[in-house]
Parts: structure tokens; C-alpha cells; sequence
């Protein structure tokens, strides 16, 4: 857990384990590279794990977090890291 952040705000936080495994609409997911938020293991592992009509996982090759900031014109070349 963060410094400074109760256990209530950190289960209030979106992330993989709260968001369900089966989608009845299509998922992509661009994920930056250097994440360390949301690092690219524990993203594709999540992604793997899922169930959607159709699924993407873009790996944004020179993103972090930000990707929208980072590479607002995309820079994936749709493999892994």
C-alpha cells in the first residue's frame, strides 16, 4: 500500500482484480511499455485471463502511463515489448 493511503481508498481504485473477467462487448487495452502503474506483465496476464467477443492488447512500445501524452499519434507495431 502507498504512504499516506488508507486501505479504503486503495480497494475504491480500478484495476484488474476488481473489474471482472468475462465482457459482453469487445476490450482493447493499449498499454505503455515502461507502465509502472499498471506494469505490462500484470496487464497481459489480466488480458489473457479474460473472456470478450473480441479482444486487443496494443503494447505502446515508448509509453508509460501517460500513453495519450507520450506517443498521442500511437507507436505500436502490435507485438510485445
Amino acid at each position: 500500500m502507498d504512504a499516506g493511503v488508507s486501505a479504503r481508498q486503495t480497494a475504491r481504485r480500478p484495476g484488474p482484480s476488481n473489474l471482472g473477467q468475462r465482457f459482453n462487448v469487445p476490450v482493447i487495452i493499449l498499454q505503455g511499455a515502461y507502465d509502472l502503474y499498471t506494469p505490462w506483465a500484470t496487464a497481459k496476464a489480466w488480458f489473457d485471463g479474460i473472456e470478450a467477443p473480441r479482444k486487443t492488447f496494443i503494447t505502446l512500445r515508448r509509453s508509460s502511463h501517460t500513453a495519450f501524452l507520450e506517443e498521442p499519434r500511437g507507436g505500436s507495431d502490435g507485438t510485445d515489448p
